[in-house]
């Protein structure tokens, strides 16, 4: 969890003692929303737009040429939301932002492992593509297309299996709340400013 410390500008300390403790925390509950609500924004637009794939140094996740990645990219895009309202613990007011998609989180940590692939079609067309071990050559790939043509087939099954993956750490979310901290702080001294006027 990233955390912020909030600092009170000397001419707003007194005034705010005027505050009662459970008024204050609202206040600045309110501040850390909208300022979270902010970053989330930014996050979306300087970290889940483009056309992919980045470098991991870029921590950005963006839509892919022509694969299922440009699908995914604008399901991650849409999925960036901030906590609709700040949770109170004692003294300390936190906030948040993430993801309800299962490979954001992949890609925001890292994941090394094996997944379970269900069975699906492939078309003849798509017979080509070699992973990075070429398991499929060209030639093979070919040869087996001739032989679906000959059955009057156009797609193949392919069984449910395991697949090693390996996917970096991009910390698009954490870098990017990181970069725009600030926008909390800058919010929560809007309200606090707002609130002593009002008293």
């Amino acid at each position: 969890m990233l955390e912020t410390k909030i600092t009170v500008p000397p001419n707003l300390g007194k005034a705010l003692e005027a505050l009662k403790p459970e008024e204050l925390r609202r206040v600045i509950a309110k501040g850390m929303v909208r300022g979270t609500l902010l970053i989330s924004r930014r996050i979306e637009k300087e970290r889940f737009t483009g056309t992919g794939p980045f470098a991991v140094s870029l921590h950005r996740l963006g839509i892919g040429k022509g694969d299922n990645h440009g699908y995914r990219g604008g399901n991650a895009r849409r999925s960036i939301t901030a906590s609709p309202q700040a949770n109170i613990v004692g003294d300390a007011v936190q906030t948040s932002i993430g993801s309800n998609v299962s490979y954001v989180k992949a890609h925001e940590f890292g994941f090394k492992g094996r997944v379970n692939v269900k069975s699906y079609t492939r078309s003849a067309s798509k017979l080509g593509v070699l992973n990075r071990k070429g398991q499929l050559s060209k030639k093979s790939a070919e040869k087996l297309k001739g032989v679906l043509a000959r059955r009057g087939m156009n797609s193949i099954t392919v069984r449910a299996h395991k697949a090693k993956i390996n996917i970096p750490e991009r910390a698009m979310i954490r870098t990017g709340i990181k970069e725009h901290i600030v926008t909390i702080y800058r919010e929560t001294q809007r309200e606090l400013t707002s609130a002593m006027k009002r008293q």
